[in-house]
């Protein structure tokens, strides 16, 4: 029974193996977006400093035509929404702002 088993899942093991090692690489197909543009169109990363109150960051965002979508847990960097083509404009501007850590596109790492 138990060597029923080990060449069962011995096999599945090998046929997994083959089907990775003979697959083609995913790839972006060129013309698409993210073969086109280093980072994640219409978004940017920004991190303030430590003591920032949301009110500021909220102020800050209106004022420079930014929409947090989310906050990156651990890092504490928010994800922010901005119009696509504007993200190296965008970013340089939060970098600008005193209460701003940094601010850079959301590249897209391989």
């Amino acid at each position: 029974m138990r060597a029923k088993k080990i060449l069962k899942y011995g096999f599945l093991l090998v046929a997994l193996s083959v089907v990775m090692i003979l697959a083609p690489p995913l790839r972006a197909t060129p013309g698409s977006p993210a073969a086109q543009s280093p980072f994640a169109p219409g978004r940017i990363l920004v991190k303030f400093k430590p003591g920032t109150s949301s009110a500021e960051k909220a102020a800050l965002h209106r004022a420079e035509g930014g929409e947090p979508v989310q906050v990156i847990p651990g890092i504490n960097v928010e994800v922010v929404k901005v119009p696509a083509g504007a993200e190296k404009t965008k970013a340089a501007a939060y970098a600008r702002i005193p209460v701003v850590a940094y601010a850079e596109p959301d590249y897209v790492v391989y």
